[in-house]
């Protein structure tokens, strides 16, 4: 009997070591589009043309035919591998409750870092992130004319600051430094080199 725990063991921890290089790699790839959805984001204060231009050069990315399923997939991947890892720590813990407590008891803002606040902003966004795409490009698929613009953004925030504050600032902590900076870099480079060579 302990032998075959001794397996089960080295086997969970081998899938769990997998299921965290997938985890990485989507989050690399998702970290393209979030690189230039954030640098599009600060383009918002040179104005709506500003904004609405950058914005036009990055759609020739992410609304490619071939990178935007890949985009969303990543998403879709990252999501699970994420939600898999974490069922897991619950089990070595016995289950969510006494995990989520042991967490807590843990928490403080003296030894928040940089994964803590990548984990807790990452289970936020991962609530609303449907609801996000579904506005962007769910309706653009059924209303071809509602594309986004600084319109939308301006709206947002003016009508709902309270919520997108918050999401934005959201959607800059859960990028891990090592995926935004490497991933600017590779999605600057498509631009510069792919898109306008």
């Amino acid at each position: 009997i302990t032998s075959n725990m001794a397996q089960q063991s080295k086997e969970d921890a081998q899938t769990a070591a997998i299921c965290k290089r997938v985890q990485y790699a989507s989050g690399v790839v998702f970290s393209t589009f979030l690189a230039g959805h954030l640098v599009n984001l600060f383009a918002a204060h040179l104005g709506p043309l500003g904004y609405d231009g950058l914005l036009i050069v990055l759609r020739k990315y992410y609304h490619h035919r071939l990178v935007e399923p890949i985009i969303l997939g990543s998403i879709a991947v990252h999501m699970a591998s994420s939600t898999w890892l974490f069922v897991q720590r619950c089990k070595t813990m016995g289950g969510t409750l006494p995990y989520v407590k042991n967490a807590a008891s843990k928490f403080s803002l003296s030894t928040l870092n940089g994964l803590s606040l990548h984990r807790i902003t990452g289970w936020g966004l991962a609530a609303v992130i449907v609801g996000h795409v579904g506005a962007t490009r769910g309706l653009v698929i059924k209303f071809p004319e509602w594309l986004a613009d600084f319109s939308f953004l301006s709206y947002s925030f003016h009508m709902l600051p309270q919520f997108f504050y918050p999401y934005y600032i959201a959607l800059a902590v859960s990028c891990r430094r090592q995926y935004f900076i490497t991933c600017f870099f590779l999605f600057l480079f498509f631009v510069l080199f792919v898109v306008h060579p």
